[in-house]
Order: structure tokens, then sequence, then C-alpha cells
């Protein structure tokens, strides 16, 4: 084998490689993004977790009664009654209410954005773990070509006479080995390529790179701390949690205070109608101090 054959053929592999690259690491993590079914699952949620804790913010249904009450007696007349009423927390019950919802409404977020960085944290070690084999594979097919090539020659030797079987046999062995590490290496491509398809949901994804992702500028530690603090997720939701529950505090004493009712009240009874305004009080009796 010439090297100029030799040299074509690995310039073929590489630019195959390159030729077919299908995205970049950001490109994948994108796409594990969008589908991902975890993440799509915990969204989907979440969401109904939102609307959850907007239902009852409102106050209860109206009730509605009638009644028809018919005379025992002769000419006693027959009573009818109609009532409707709608009870209702103290006002500012609802506001409470309202700023709970929309507390554990962003919370949700946070749940949301935290699942999603964990899902994207592990596709993209499984990135960078691709680069590097994809990397070394480029350095095992220029070792394995060389080997050929080695071999190859001492054959050529051997068959003018000039060679050392030897020297042949010490280089067939180092080709094995270095077969050998290529398909493992190959193996192990293979491997992290399925688990990035498994995490964007089934959909075929590879990442032919051959070239580390820029580390990031790291600032000073109070910075980074305080860059920490401003994004992070997990601890958004202990922030949270901490909000939400004075929230509820808030609301528990709220809804301690009275609560009200209005309505209309209708009666008939012997050709007479009586009709007006209904109204009433609770009273808390957890409040008061019986001695």
């Amino acid at each position: 084998m010439s090297n100029k054959i030799i040299i074509l053929n690995f310039l073929a592999i590489v630019l195959c490689l390159q030729a077919n690259a299908q995205s970049n690491i950001e490109n994948v993590l994108t796409q594990i993004g969008k589908n991902n079914k975890t993440i799509q699952a915990n969204t989907q949620y979440y969401e109904a977790q939102k609307l959850q804790f907007k239902t009852g913010n409102n106050p209860s249904n109206p009730f509605v009664e009638y009644d028809f009450l018919v005379g025992s007696r002769a000419h006693a007349g027959n009573q009818q009654e109609f009532g409707i009423t709608q009870q209702f927390d103290f006002p500012s019950a609802y506001r409470k209410k309202s700023q709970l919802a929309k507390t554990q409404a962003s919370q949700t977020e946070f749940q949301i954005a935290a699942t999603r960085q964990n899902i994207l944290l592990e596709a993209k070690k499984y990135c960078i773990q691709l680069v590097y084999h994809n990397k070394l594979q480029l350095q095992f097919i220029t070792q394995k070509l060389n080997t050929e090539k080695l071999c190859s020659d001492y054959q050529t030797k051997m068959f003018k006479g000039d060679g050392n079987i030897l020297d042949l046999n010490k280089a067939q062995l180092q080709l094995i080995a270095i077969k050998k590490q290529f398909q493992e290496n190959v193996s192990a491509i293979n491997q992290l390529n399925q688990k990035l398809t498994e995490l964007n949901g089934g959909a075929e994804i590879s990442l032919p790179d051959t070239n580390f992702p820029v580390p990031p500028y790291i600032p000073e530690f109070a910075q980074l701390e305080t860059d920490y603090e401003s994004v992070d997720p997990l601890l958004k939701i202990l922030q949270q949690q901490k909000i939400i529950t004075q929230k509820q505090l808030e609301l528990s004493k709220s809804l301690w205070l009275p609560k009200m009712e209005i309505g209309y009240h209708y009666q008939g009874f012997l050709g007479q109608n009586y009709q007006g305004i209904h109204t009433g009080i609770s009273i808390p009796l957890g409040k008061i101090k019986i001695p």
C-alpha cells in the first residue's frame, strides 16, 4: 500500500466524520431540551399544578332553596318560600389566596427549570465524553494506518529476502492491539450516542465533533457566588418555599376572620307575599376566649 493511498484513506475518514456532523454540543442540548420525555411530562404536570393552584380562589357556589308547604286544614292555604344566598370569606382572604397561588405558580417554573437543568447536565457530560472518544478515534485511525503500512513494508522486505520475521511478528501483534483498542473505542462511541438518543426521546442523534467546547470564564468567587444564587433553580425553589410558607400562614389568619353571606328571600302565604334581602355573618368562636 503506497503512502499516497494511506494518506487519501485517512483524509477520507476524517472528512467523512466532519461532513456527517449533525450538530455541535449546543444543538444537541437544544434538541434534547425539546424532545426529552421526562422534561415534557414534568412540564405538563406542573402546568396542571398551576391550574389547580387557581381553583378555590373564588367564592363558593351560591345556595338556592325552595319550599312548598301544603296546609293541613281546609282553606289553610299553602306556603311557598324561595331563597338564594351567596357566602364569601372576608375580602382580604381572597387577596391572600391570589398571592399564594401566584407564588406557588412561580415555584413550578423553578421546578421545571431544575429538572431540565439536571437532564441537560447529564446530556452535556455524555457529549464531552463523546468528543474525547471521537478525538481518540482519530489517533487510533492514524496508528492503525501507520501500523498497517509498517506490516506491509516488513512483508515486502520478507518477500525480497531482506526482512526479519521477528520484526514482522512484532508489527502484527501491535496491529492486533491497536485494532482491539479501535473497536473498544467504537463501542464506547456507539453507547454514548445511544444514551443521547434515549435522552432525546428516542429520536436518533449523534455527536461526531472532535473539538472540546471552550470553557467559560470563571469570575472571582464572590461574583461566582452571587451569580449562582441569582440563577440556580434549586436555590430558588428553597427560597420560594419559604415565601409560600409565609403566604400560607397569612392566609390561615385571614380565614379566621368572619365569613359573610348575602342573598334574596321570598315567602308567600295566604295570598300575602314577603320578599327582601338576606344577610348573615359567622362568628369565629375559635378566637373567643371563654373564661
